[in-house]
């Protein structure tokens, strides 16, 4: 289990007297986080950020919006920009950004670790797909360009040595479309990286001619541990009619800011998710294990 850092690091804010100041209350500060679909776990949880920075907005002058996007790659784009002071993404998305290595993208760092996401490769039952050699004459989905997502999927594809060349169809779908483009057997491979479990990937089982791919001819990889992503099971319990755990590759959802975020609004940010860390983890179950990083 992790251990929470917010409490500790709230604590030493205030013994050092380093408190977020009352600003002028014409002037409020805003914070605009930048999540995924509206109908996706990122938004959800920007949603649950925000309302309890708000709680305490007249005190420290601080207000949190959300904002929607496409997902992670976007997210930092628009932190890098400015157009964010916070940024929801995956850890390997982030990782990619950063290693363009330019004067932008290194100005961004991890504020708090959230939870882990799962890879899910959706293949249809009649696809004869078992590993991802099989994936070769076959129509997929890339997902939409700008998710956390596609970043994961362009990566284990370019593992595996598959080029677009090698599809007679390629789409990129967003998460919901996805769901009919399967059931409507207009593709034969999708991919979706979530928490686990995730209604879209229940739905998805739930009401297509589809199963989970065991990823188990990768996962003992030393380069994909290289590449930053984690080992992971998807169970039973996760997902009606999966007989045994199978084998998959998990990456972390953490949030982002920009190095410039003055201290006085970082310990708005750490003050305000330390005193609502209860009423957080009671409304969404993806908040039960998150760490802070304070320097």
């Amino acid at each position: 289990m992790r251990t929470y850092l917010f409490s500790a690091f709230a604590i030493a804010m205030l013994c050092t007297g380093n408190t977020p100041s009352i600003a002028n209350a014409y002037d409020p500060q805003l914070l605009r986080i930048t999540t995924g679909s509206v109908s996706g776990v990122y938004y959800e949880i920007g949603i649950e950020l925000c309302r309890t920075i708000n709680k305490r907005r007249y005190v420290h002058m601080h207000y949190c919006v959300v904002e929607g996007s496409s997902g992670s790659s976007e997210n930092l784009l628009k932190l890098a920009s400015g157009a964010s002071e916070l940024a929801i993404a995956q850890s390997n998305a982030l990782a990619v950004f950063i290693s363009n290595k330019n004067e932008t993208t290194n100005d961004l760092e991890v504020l708090a670790s959230l939870y882990n996401e799962a890879l899910h490769v959706f293949v249809r039952a009649d696809s004869n797909i078992a590993k991802f050699a099989d994936f070769k004459g076959k129509r997929i989905n890339l997902s939409e360009r700008g998710s956390g997502t596609r970043v994961v999927v362009d990566d284990i594809l370019e593992f595996a040595d598959l080029k677009k060349s090698d599809f007679p169809l390629v789409l990129e779908l967003d998460p919901i479309s996805q769901i009919s483009a399967l059931c409507e057997d207009r593709i034969d491979v999708s991919f979706w990286v979530s928490a686990t479990p995730n209604l879209i990937a229940s739905e998805i089982l739930d009401r297509c001619d589809v199963v989970l791919m065991d990823l188990a001819d990768i996962v003992g990889e030393q380069e994909i541990v290289a590449r930053g992503y984690k080992i992971s099971k998807l169970s039973p319990e996760d997902y009606r009619g999966l007989g045994a755990p199978i084998s998959s590759l998990s990456v972390e959802a953490v949030l982002v800011k920009s190095v410039h975020l003055s201290d006085e609004t970082v310990s708005v940010i750490a003050g305000s998710i330390s005193e609502g860390q209860v009423v957080l983890q009671r409304n969404s179950r993806f908040l039960g294990g998150f760490e802070f990083f304070d320097d």
